[in-house]
């Protein structure tokens, strides 16, 4: 399942499946009996965040409850956090794989690979550091030292989890960072520009010339980690001018 960004499928188009929990639940109720592990990959997170944001986390316990046996979310491009919920395996975040683009730090040409053991008595997973392969095509194994330190890293982060409200502080540090590229994004005109806008048509003619702004605006309003970061954001500004 994927969040609510480009790509997604509807009537119009293929695409990746939407992640809903309502879809979730009606096909659990139909194929229940059909499978004996299920597996969730989950396209989702925020970018560079190495930790779930909170409704995330909520919806991955969620489908642990709901059967899951381990969910894998991508998306983030950093390595995340991993915990253990009802005997069930969630990673939030597995980093870049095969990603033929410059990012902003070396930690975005590492990821980890999941090896999964399925067996009647457990499922376990192993988490294996890769690296990809500096000015060439291809990945490699993390050497052991290297590995070592991302897997310490990832424990270290993970610990977080446990404590809502360190998370809720991790997630509100992020957003306050974000803040002031999704303002920019929104309008924040006054109530005599949006008059003068809605007469002169001068907005309209701004989304008619641009269709990354149309396509900016519609996914920082549908999709699920982009409008999450956004509500807190402006619910945050709203509470600073009334304080």
């Amino acid at each position: 399942m994927a969040e609510h960004e480009f790509g997604i499928a509807d009537l119009g188009a293929c695409g990746a499946n939407p992640v809903s929990a309502i879809n979730f639940v009606r096909s659990m109720r139909k194929r229940r009996g059909d499978f004996d592990y299920l597996i969730v990959l989950l396209h989702a997170g925020n970018e560079f965040l190495p930790y779930p944001r909170p409704d995330l986390l909520d919806l991955c316990h969620f489908l642990v409850e709901e059967g899951a046996n381990i969910v894998l979310c991508q998306h983030s491009h950093c390595v995340g956090c991993i915990e253990v919920v009802e005997g069930a395996h969630i990673v939030y975040g597995q980093g870049n794989f095969l990603f033929n683009r410059e990012g902003p730090s070396d930690a975005w040409h590492s990821g980890l690979l999941v090896a999964i053991d399925l067996s009647k008595e457990a499922v376990n997973i192993e988490l294996v550091p890769v690296v990809q392969t500096p000015m060439e095509l291809g990945v490699r194994r993390m050497g052991d030292e290297e590995g070592e330190a991302l897997l310490t890293e990832l424990s270290r982060r993970s610990e977080v989890l446990s404590d809502r409200s360190q998370l809720l502080r991790v997630w509100a540090e992020f957003c306050e960072n974000l803040r002031p590229r999704y303002l920019r994004r929104l309008s924040g005109r006054s109530r005599l520009i949006r008059g003068i806008d809605r007469l002169t048509g001068n907005i309209q003619r701004a989304y008619n010339r641009s269709p990354q702004l149309r396509a900016e605006m519609v996914n920082l309003l549908r999709c699920e980690s982009h409008r999450e970061a956004l509500v807190k954001i402006l619910t945050d500004e709203l509470e600073n001018r009334e304080s």
